[in-house]
């Protein structure tokens, strides 16, 4: 059983990473692999059918190919969803390290006390930003902004951060509390070589399993935005616009948005697979059942 498991599992895997390294592939050289430009209008052959008229994947409504157009879409997706995991990454590791750091290395008396309201300060401000629904925090950011991709990558960023900083302390507290950390702290190790020696390489693996997460929910919401107008802007390719662009066709040309959403779909189940993979190997408790 553990081991039929274990099989199906790897070979989810091997087809996640098969996919992602195809989408990085197709987004590094889309005009060479594209068959049109992505913006190129042949009103004559409009909703053709797939493998018809030289169209792999069918036209939508302005005769333009769909397999280019998911072909060029694999950028904005790409490029949002990486910003947006290093950005809101870098930033709420960042703000995590430094409440756990308030809080698990604090000294005595007035100054302790101090220290844990900093940090009681900064999580219930997170957790306010956790509190709004995702999407409607994504377009009050945009709003604020303006539409383009640009935006929505600062918006998704924003949105992103609170995970990773509540991630973070947890488990930089649960590392400062242990008696090796505290026998550093006896020896007068300073608190930037501890959170360097001790903390961060503890909590890395965590952070990175976040990280593909992270990348699959933007890459959702990054759609979502475009399918509002509040993304990526026409006459570009991204998947949630050409989603848009054929909700008014599903029962003449179900083509047109069928293709797209499948790329959206494979997309996010990969890098949650991915997700768990990474989950599975870098946690010691998992490694050990394993073994």
């Amino acid at each position: 059983m553990a081991e039929g498991e274990g099989a199906r599992r790897g070979l989810g895997t091997a087809l996640a990473a098969a996919w992602l390294a195809a989408t990085l592939a197709f987004a590094l050289i889309a005009p060479l692999a594209a068959p049109y430009p992505p913006a190129r209008q042949d009103l004559g052959r409009a909703l053709a059918r797939p493998l018809s008229s030289g169209h792999a994947l069918g036209s939508d409504e302005l005769g333009r190919d769909i397999l280019s157009r998911i072909i060029y879409g694999t950028r904005p997706a790409l490029i949002v969803g990486a910003l947006t995991t290093l950005a809101s990454a870098l930033a709420g590791t960042a703000i995590g390290l430094a409440a756990a750091c308030l809080r698990g290395l604090g000294g005595l008396g007035w100054r302790t006390a101090a220290r844990r309201l900093a940090d009681e300060g900064i999580m219930l401000a997170m957790d306010g930003l956790l509190a709004i629904p995702t999407v409607l925090l994504a377009l009050a950011v945009v709003a604020a902004l303006g539409p383009g991709l640009p935006q929505a990558t600062i918006a998704l960023g924003i949105v992103y951060c609170p995970v990773f900083a509540r991630i973070t302390r947890a488990r930089a507290l649960a590392v400062l509390g242990e008696g090796y950390v505290l026998s550093a702290r006896a020896l007068g190790t300073s608190p930037l070589k501890i959170v360097a020696r001790h903390v961060l390489p503890n909590i890395a693996g965590s952070v990175i399993v976040q990280c593909a997460l992270t990348f699959s929910m933007a890459v959702v919401v990054e759609s979502s935005l475009s399918y509002l107008g509040l993304g990526t802007q026409p006459p570009e390719a991204s998947w949630g616009l050409m989603l848009k662009d054929g909700r008014d066709y599903l029962i003449q040309a179900p083509w047109a948005s069928v293709f797209p959403g499948l790329a959206i779909a494979l997309t996010v189940l990969a890098f949650n697979a991915l997700g768990d993979a990474l989950a599975d190997r870098l946690d010691p408790r998992s490694r050990g059942a394993l073994n």
